[in-house]
């Protein structure tokens, strides 16, 4: 093609000075994963365009190189080791689909850090009631119920005025075929796990509207409080899905600083509690990936950076008798490198018998595209978490990836500070 979309959308449609530069920043890589994964030019087309008339302004201010400490973030987002206020994935429902392509954003106002925003909420809320306005589809009843019990001012003795991270909002979108959808990711203003979990609990338990509540919250809260391998979990943040509230999803976000196989089995399954569907084949696959994506994982040197560990999310829906769990595996510290990450996942997909291969290998040719500055083998970081679920007998992958908007490093300048 003589243009790509985003260069197309560029050339054609104006955005203040900020939102260029981040429309610059980001957009191409958006594209490149969208092209990448068989995306059809209607399909870039569509998702680019809401990218462009809905994120890309509300990522504040863009760090000019002229000025003094320029590489610096304006406001230090959580989303990713950089502080780049968005993050990408690359998810394989099964093994026949095609990929689909997600991001999540923390959105930043321009008086983030300020006395009148100090947790940077307030351009999440303004981007929420445009969305409101014309995408009639989303629906924020349950993140406005938890958002509203989630301020300081509802937290009660336990609460603090910043949050555990500073960044306590962020949306995610995934973009399927047929539509957006969009989550909210959450966390309360509890510095304390235990007392973090137990108030979310709270809030969970008094959740009632047109018959829809989430009971099972209760199993995992048993496992969380009660058993020893509950209590060493620490609790990250509350994640939901923004539509008709009895089709919603809580997830419970909660790391280990534990990586042995053992205790991955002991939570993924509460302690035998809930076999299925992490039955011993697909733990056995697991296994298999770690040892082909994360080899380091084995290291039994405690690593102490602070998403070091493993991170798993419990699934509670209203629909479901029991919780449904999910492994994030954090290759940007127990990968070897890039290069080989993504190699382990494209060997990893013929093992567990998928046919298109193109599929696999243009998951690495995307990241040699997008991320031209280095070699792939020459460090890691580009790839951060790789989620796993069970899936129909076989494992359901998403590869996650940072934009790297803050630092676009190239040899001599590797690695970055993973935090």
């Amino acid at each position: 093609m003589d243009q790509y979309p985003w260069e197309v959308i560029r050339n054609g449609l104006a955005l203040p000075q900020h939102a260029q530069k981040w429309w610059d920043k980001t957009a191409p890589k958006l594209g490149h994963m969208l092209q990448g994964a068989g995306y059809d030019a209607h399909e870039q087309y569509k998702i680019l365009l809401f990218f462009w008339r809905y994120i890309v302004i509300h990522f504040g201010p863009y760090p000019e190189e002229s000025q003094k400490d320029s590489s610096l973030p304006f406001w230090k987002s959580f989303m990713t080791d950089d502080n780049s206020p968005m993050e990408l994935s690359w998810a394989w429902d099964s093994i026949n689909s095609l990929p689909e392509i997600r991001f999540s954003i923390e959105a930043i106002g321009f008086k983030a850090g300020t006395a009148e925003d100090p947790s940077n909420q307030l351009e999440t809320l303004k981007l929420m009631s445009e969305l409101k306005v014309t995408q009639p589809q989303f629906v924020w009843e349950l993140f406005e119920y938890f958002h509203n019990a989630f301020q300081p001012s509802s937290a009660g003795p336990n609460s603090n005025q910043e949050f555990p991270h500073r960044s306590s909002l962020g949306l995610g979108f995934k973009c399927s075929r047929v539509s957006m959808r969009i989550g909210a990711y959450l966390t309360p203003p509890v510095l304390d796990p235990t007392a973090s979990w137990n108030y979310t609990y709270d809030v969970i338990s008094k959740f009632r509207k047109d018959e829809t509540s989430f009971p099972t919250a209760r199993q995992l809260h048993d496992f969380l409080t009660q058993t020893e391998t509950g209590k060493e979990l620490r609790f990250v943040g509350l994640g939901i899905d923004c539509v008709k509230i009895n089709k919603s999803r809580l997830k419970i976000y909660v790391r280990s600083r534990e990586t042995s196989v053992e205790s991955m089995r002991n939570i993924l399954t509460m302690n035998g509690t809930m076999p299925e569907p992490w039955t011993d084949s697909i733990l056995k696959k697991l296994y298999t990936l770690l040892d082909m994506v994360a080899p380091g994982y084995k290291d039994s040197q405690v690593n102490t950076a602070q998403t070091a560990g493993m991170l798993y999310n419990f699934d509670i829906h209203s629909g479901r008798k029991e919780p449904y769990s999910r492994i994030y595996i954090p290759v940007k510290h127990y990968g070897i490198d890039d290069l080989s990450i993504a190699q382990g996942l494209e060997r990893f997909q013929k093992i567990q018998g998928r046919t298109d291969e193109d599929q696999s290998r243009s998951y690495l040719e995307m990241l040699r595209q997008v991320y031209n500055k280095r070699k792939l083998e020459d460090g890691k970081g580009l790839q951060t978490f790789i989620a796993i679920s069970p899936k129909d007998g076989s494992l359901a992958i998403a590869a996650y990836v940072s934009p790297h908007a803050y630092t676009e490093r190239g040899p001599g300048e590797w690695p970055l500070k993973i935090g």
